[in-house]
C-alpha cells in the first residue's frame, strides 16, 4: 500500500516536502462511499425524445445493460484521500478541471448552463467508453490508462465536486448505439431511473442537489468557467453566451495598446508590449494557459514591458490543478518572452 502510494505522488508531481504538508483546515473528508456508482451501456439506438422532454439521459431504455454497480475499494479511496490533501483548494474549480478534459477531448463546442436543480455540462469531441466510465479514477492511479491525459482532469473534476455535495452526479456519453452512462448517487438520494443513452453524440455531465440545500453558488461556477477560458480550439458557451476566445480581446479588459499574435514551436498566444510609467521599472506579465484554462501568472520585472498570453497543452500541472510544473518546457518556453 505504501510503495503504492508513493509512485501514485511521483507520477502526480508531489514532491516529498509537499507529501508532508498537513491538509488544508477546511478541507473535507474524501468519502467515496457516500455515493453508489451506477454504469450502464446501450446496446442500440433509443427513440429520439420528443419536443419539450426530458434531456437524452433521464431514463433509461428496455436494453440497458448493466456494467457495474457498487461502491469504490477501500484502499483506492484511501490512496484518493491522501491526493485530496493536494488538489483544487477550491472544490469550484472542479468546473476548469472539466473544461480541460472537454478540450483533451478534442472537444469543439462546450456548453455550460445551469438547470432547476444544478447544472449541465455538455460537449463533443471523443467520448468516452463504459470501461472509462466503470473506472473514473483508473488515469490518476495508473500512468498507463487509456486517455489518460483527459481521464486525470475528468477525475480531479469528480473529486473536486464531491465536496460540494451533490446529490447526484450523473454522465451520458459515447457515440449513437453504443453509449454508457454513470450515476454516482447519494445513499440517501431519491432513487431514480438511470439515465438513457439517446441518441445525441456528445458527452452530458448532469449536477443534481436536493431540493432545498444550498449547493454551490451557481452564478460564481458560470462566471469562473467563462473568465478562466481561452486560447483552445474549441467555443464555449455559457448560460446561452459565448465566452471570448481570446482573452485579450474580452470586453472587461482596458485597452494597453496593440496585440500580436504568435504560434511557434508548440507555443501560441499574443503579446503587447508597451512604455512604463515614469520612474517604473519596466514589466513583464505572461497568463500560461494549459487546455484552454488559465493556470498561472508569471510577472517578472526586466529591461523591456510587455503583456502575454501563453497557451502550451502539454504543460504539466501540479497536483493542486492551480499551478505548473516548473521544468525544462515551461522554462524554455517563458525565457522566450520573458
Amino acid at each position: 500500500m505504501a510503495l503504492r502510494l508513493r509512485k501514485l505522488l511521483q507520477f502526480l508531481h508531489l514532491t516529498p516536502k509537499q507529501d508532508e504538508q498537513a491538509p488544508a483546515a477546511d478541507a473535507p473528508p474524501l468519502l467515496l462511499d457516500r455515493y453508489r456508482h451506477t454504469v450502464t451501456r446501450s446496446p442500440s439506438p433509443k427513440p429520439a425524445p420528443p419536443a419539450g422532454g426530458k434531456l437524452p439521459g433521464d431514463e433509461s431504455g428496455p436494453d440497458a445493460v448493466l456494467v457495474e454497480s457498487g461502491s469504490f475499494r477501500v484502499d483506492v479511496s484511501r490512496l484518493l484521500d491522501k491526493l485530496r490533501e493536494h488538489q483544487l483548494t477550491d472544490p469550484h474549480y472542479f468546473i476548469l478541471c472539466w473544461l480541460r478534459c472537454a478540450v483533451a477531448s478534442g472537444a469543439k463546442l462546450i456548453e455550460l448552463d445551469p438547470v432547476s436543480d444544478g447544472l449541465e455540462l455538455r460537449f463533443d469531441g471523443k467520448p468516452f467508453s463504459a470501461q472509462e466510465l466503470d473506472q473514473p479514477y483508473a488515469a490518476l492511479l495508473d500512468p498507463d490508462a487509456p486517455e489518460v491525459r483527459r481521464g486525470r482532469h475528468f477525475a480531479y473534476g469528480l473529486l473536486g465536486v464531491q465536496r460540494l455535495e451533490p446529490d447526484r452526479i450523473e454522465m451520458v456519453s459515447g457515440m449513437p448505439g453504443s453509449r454508457a452512462a454513470m450515476v454516482l448517487a447519494g445513499r440517501d438520494s431519491v432513487p431514480q431511473e438511470t439515465p438513457a443513452a439517446g441518441l445525441e453524440d456528445r458527452t452530458v455531465i448532469r449536477l443534481r442537489w436536493r431540493k432545498g440545500s444550498p449547493g454551490p453558488d451557481r452564478h460564481r461556477l458560470l462566471t469562473l468557467a467563462a473568465d478562466s477560458f481561452g486560447l483552445a480550439e474549441a467555443t464555449l458557451v455559457v448560460g446561452g453566451r459565448e465566452a471570448p476566445s481570446n482573452p485579450w480581446e474580452a470586453p472587461s479588459r482596458k485597452a494597453t495598446g496593440k496585440w500580436t499574435a504568435f504560434s511557434r514551436e508548440g507555443w501560441r498566444g499574443a503579446v503587447c508590449h508597451f512604455i512604463p510609467r515614469p520612474n517604473e521599472l519596466p514589466t513583464a506579465t505572461a497568463h500560461v494557459y494549459v487546455l484552454g484554462t488559465r493556470i498561472q501568472d508569471f510577472v517578472r520585472h526586466q529591461y523591456s514591458a510587455f503583456e502575454a498570453y501563453l497557451s502550451r497543452d502539454d504543460l504539466k500541472l501540479d497536483a493542486s490543478q492551480s499551478r505548473l510544473v516548473e521544468d525544462e518546457r515551461l522554462e524554455v518556453g517563458l525565457r522566450t518572452l520573458l
